[in-house]
């Protein structure tokens, strides 16, 4: 009862509160992913978009004095606001649009439509939305497809028309094209290495917002990894004379967990906040992964990837995948033991993409152009 209470008020007040000249943004973790792309382009844009305020909803008032001083520096027009104020509701009622990653304000009834625009965190391969096992709370007027393929699934996902998924491409990936200042900020000399290769792990257990378990969770493991085996994978890459960055979920359980320092295996329980990840991802030669839709992503580049997964049936049982058949979607080789990874590595320079053509229909860093011209901003 409080639930429909809350939502009629809410509709009441979108109905009184005036549309204004405002664009909302909000993302997790907090100006990263898809929603930080938009703005980033209309900022380099601003000319073109001089008349829009630009409002970032952050997790935390300390995230918000911090993105202030950035935006105090970089333009007057942006401001942020921690996401559980009357300011940030002030002006999630009067933004045009709302560009998120995740959702914002749920609970929140809208009389405007088209007004949110769920940009997602990825094309799914778990399921989101009504393909979710455990949690439906996906919301969206309008979101975003890599190609064919994928637009029907998201329109499923989401439950909205398909013509309110547009074909754009996401916009996080035009940043795979863009320099990156990783390497520089920690103090890598890249040329040291013979290759850098990245690998980006979905958690198998959450600690934080829904706790979850999915796939197979072994305490202190990377996938299937432990230390001595991360310190076995490192004598290698020294060996080899390559670099691994492992960036744990922001979700995942081990993040909670100390790691040892390696040599060749950067381990990273989170970026600093001035760090993008797509310029970073963009810039390594090879992508090591799972059920992480960042092999969408890395599809563009056309680098070779590896699926570090032991756990296919049972991930599915727990989370859900998309697809029934995706081992035979996959565009790598699956690496279901140490061997089979440490063969990986060994081989990178004989490992060839397998692209499937199914995934991108635009390998290029137009994305966000084509949606803001869909959106007729």
């Amino acid at each position: 009862m409080v639930k429909q209470i809350i939502q009629v008020i809410s509709l009441i007040i979108s109905k009184i509160i005036p549309i204004g000249s405002v664009l909302v943004f909000n993302s997790f973790p907090d100006f990263t992913d898809n929603a930080y792309a938009v703005y980033k382009y209309i900022i380099d844009h601003q000319q073109k978009f001089d008349s829009y305020k630009l409002i970032w909803l952050t997790l935390n008032k300390e995230k918000a004095q911090e993105l202030n001083k950035l935006f105090a520096i970089k333009n007057e027009k942006c401001r942020a606001y921690c996401r559980f104020t009357f300011c940030s509701l002030w002006y999630y009622y009067r933004a045009k649009y709302v560009f998120c990653t995740h959702g914002v304000f749920g609970l929140l009834k809208l009389s405007q439509t088209n007004k949110i625009i769920n940009l997602w965190h990825g094309m799914p391969l778990k399921g989101i939305g009504v393909f979710d096992k455990i949690s439906d709370n996906t919301k969206a007027d309008i979101t975003v497809a890599t190609s064919d393929y994928y637009r029907d699934i998201m329109a499923k996902s989401f439950r909205i028309d398909i013509e309110k998924v547009f074909l754009t491409g996401q916009p996080r990936n035009d940043l795979l094209f863009e320099m990156t200042d990783f390497y520089s900020f920690y103090g890598i000399e890249k040329d040291r290495y013979s290759k850098v290769g990245i690998w980006l792990p979905t958690y198998r257990r959450s600690f934080i917002g829904k706790l979850r378990e999915e796939g197979i969770f072994q305490e202190n493991k990377i996938s299937y990894l432990n230390f001595n085996d991360l310190e076995s994978l490192d004598i290698l890459l020294q060996q080899l004379k390559i670099l691994i960055i492992i960036k744990i979920h922001p979700m995942d359980f081990l993040q909670t967990i100390e790691f040892p320092t390696y040599k060749n295996v950067l381990l990273l329980k989170s970026l600093n906040s001035n760090i993008q990840l797509y310029p970073l991802l963009g810039s390594t030669d090879f992508l090591l992964t799972d059920y992480s839709s960042v092999w969408i992503d890395y599809d563009i580049l056309n680098k070779p990837i590896g699926f570090v997964m032991n756990d296919i049936e049972e991930y599915k049982n727990d989370r859900g995948l998309i697809f029934d058949d995706l081992e035979n979607l996959l565009p790598g080789e699956i690496l279901s033991n140490t061997d089979q990874l440490f063969n990986f590595i060994y081989n990178l320079d004989k490992v060839r993409y397998k692209s499937k053509n199914l995934f991108n229909k635009y390998k290029d860093n137009n994305s966000t152009a084509r949606l803001l011209f869909m959106l007729n901003l």
